[in-house]
């Protein structure tokens, strides 16, 4: 029987983030928010895509869809949208609550929100 190490298995989800980050994510941007790739050009968007997964690690948040869900508002409202937007940061910092339930919460006050960036999330 064929058994996989704990070692192992971060070493293929570590694989697998790297994956996401490189290819999913950045064709995720590139797709949904082409003026933000012609804005900052590739290596902006990927160093963008890097800070966003480290933040979705610190606020334990850990399912890609969501992972995309936190880049859409940095996208949305530019990168220091947690220090320019207490409310989303003050919800993200619940981690008590399921990192889907968080996102869930802000996404729906974000596009009722009257702001032209927030209706694009």
């Amino acid at each position: 029987m064929l058994r996989i190490r704990p070692e192992q298995m971060e070493v293929f989800a570590r694989a697998q983030r790297a994956r996401f980050e490189q290819e999913d994510a950045f064709a995720h941007v590139a797709k949904h928010w082409p003026a933000v790739l012609e804005a900052a050009g590739e290596a902006g968007v990927r160093a963008l895509i890097a800070r966003v997964s480290s933040r979705a690690d610190e606020l334990a948040i850990d399912a890609e869809y969501d992972v995309l869900r936190l880049l859409n508002l940095h996208c949305a409202y530019g990168p220091e949208v947690e220090a320019e937007q207490p409310w989303i940061a003050r919800l993200l910092a619940e981690t008590h609550r399921p990192g889907r339930d968080r996102l869930d919460e802000v996404m729906a006050r974000a596009t009722s929100e009257p702001s032209s960036s927030a209706a694009e999330i």
